[in-house]
């Protein structure tokens, strides 16, 4: 069995016997923005991956991804020990590990929140990439998930 990948917030726990590591939670520092931006995972940012496990003919069990968006880790009985989970898309996460001989999951795809103050500023000249804009009176924001770029 695995460990789990650490969190941007704190380490993945070490393997047991027939139990993979769980990741380590990410962090929460931006957890307002995360909600005005329906982002993250539980306002979490990346997290890490569980750890696999091929559980040696029996029935082991992968460890659980972080919060944040993290995988979790396969669950094999000496099996492929493919099935591992890739990171939530927009979080950061660590994919889940792999059991025996499969493939551990990809991580999940990052994100860029521009914040700023909605007193006397105006929003972007031009943006490329298509980010999400949302104004919610106090803040007005630029959700990038993809490639893109903002003027001001």
């Amino acid at each position: 069995a695995g460990g789990g990948g650490g969190g941007a917030g704190s380490s993945g726990t070490n393997a047991q016997p027939d139990q993979g590591g769980n990741g380590g939670n990410g962090i929460n520092t931006y957890s307002s923005w995360a909600t005005d931006t329906s982002s993250g995972h539980s306002g979490y940012f990346a997290g890490g991956g569980g750890g696999g496990t091929n559980g040696y003919g029996s029935a082991g069990s992968g460890g659980s991804g972080g919060l944040g968006g993290g995988g979790a880790g396969v669950s094999s009985a000496g099996g492929s020990g493919d099935g591992a989970v890739a990171g939530t898309s927009n979080t950061g996460g660590g994919g889940g590990g792999s059991g025996n001989a499969g493939n551990g999951a990809a991580g999940g795809s990052g994100i860029v929140i521009l914040r700023y103050s909605s007193v006397n500023k105006t929003s972007a000249i031009s943006t490329t990439g298509s980010p999400t804009f949302i104004d919610t009176g106090s803040y007005k924001y630029y959700k990038f998930t993809s490639n893109g770029s903002i003027t001001f």
